[in-house]
């Protein structure tokens, strides 16, 4: 039953995949300006509660999140100059994981 449940489950997935699901946003340039714009504001909000922080921070981690900032920010200059609405989309999602990734260590206050 376990087994049956899991297949289902991998089918449904792998459905989702292919038929186009998720971040779809890239084909209408409006839109997409608007996420990417969003994306970088949450950044920098993160951002900055992150670096109030860092001082206290790990030598390691302040190394993890010191990287995760130029990776947000080579992600955003992707997104801007992405040639295909398929770049646009793997910037924007980079830029969305590394930002979790900081907010993870120092979450910006709301």
């Amino acid at each position: 039953m376990r087994k049956l449940l899991l297949m289902i489950g991998m089918a449904v997935c792998l459905t989702a995949c292919t038929t186009g699901g998720g971040l779809n946003v890239a084909y209408d340039p409006t839109v997409a300006t608007e996420r990417i714009n969003a994306a970088e504001t949450r950044y920098l909000q993160v951002k900055a509660a992150a670096e109030v922080v860092l001082p206290f921070l790990a030598p390691a981690t302040q190394e993890k999140v010191r990287r995760a900032f130029a990776v947000v920010e080579r992600a955003i200059v992707a997104a801007r100059i992405a040639n295909t609405a398929a770049e646009q989309i793997a910037a924007l999602q980079e830029v969305e994981a590394a930002t979790d990734e900081i907010a993870a260590v120092a979450p910006a206050p709301s």
